[in-house]
């Protein structure tokens, strides 16, 4: 980490000017699996996230579901986390950060939105392996 920011605050700020396709961002997934780790956010809800993410893009890459409709679940997804991160007293917070700026950058533009959401998706799918490694590291 430089300049005491977490892995999860570089991301976010990486994500202004970069895809989640690009190495710098995903040499940063271990940290940022870590860091939700220690952050204390349960297995259950990464899992549950991520295979939102998973499968909202695994739909539109199959075009299952438009635009539209991911957008909505977008929107949904992002009020989901923030409630349970009010629920859990903060417990998700990290993973709420990442979240919201993976699903604020894919929002950002509806022609890049498949796109992105499958990086994201991706870069996610490191993330929780990240995570789960850290319950072997101990």
């Amino acid at each position: 980490m430089s300049n005491g920011k977490s892995a999860v605050d570089e991301v976010v700020d990486l994500l202004k000017t970069h895809s989640f396709s690009d190495d710098e961002i995903m040499k940063k997934a271990e940290k940022v699996g870590e860091a939700i780790k220690r952050n204390g956010t349960e297995k259950t809800k990464l899992r549950e996230y991520f295979g939102q993410v998973k499968a909202l893009a695994m739909a539109l890459k199959t075009k299952t579901k438009t635009i539209e409709q991911a957008k909505i679940e977008l929107y949904k997804m992002k009020a989901r986390i923030a409630y349970d991160t009010q629920r859990q007293k903060g417990k998700t917070s990290k993973l709420k950060k990442l979240i919201d700026a993976a699903l604020d950058n894919a929002l950002e533009n509806d022609a890049d939105l498949k796109k992105r959401l499958l990086e994201f998706s991706d870069f996610f799918e490191c993330v929780m392996g990240y995570y789960t490694y850290e319950d072997i590291k101990k």
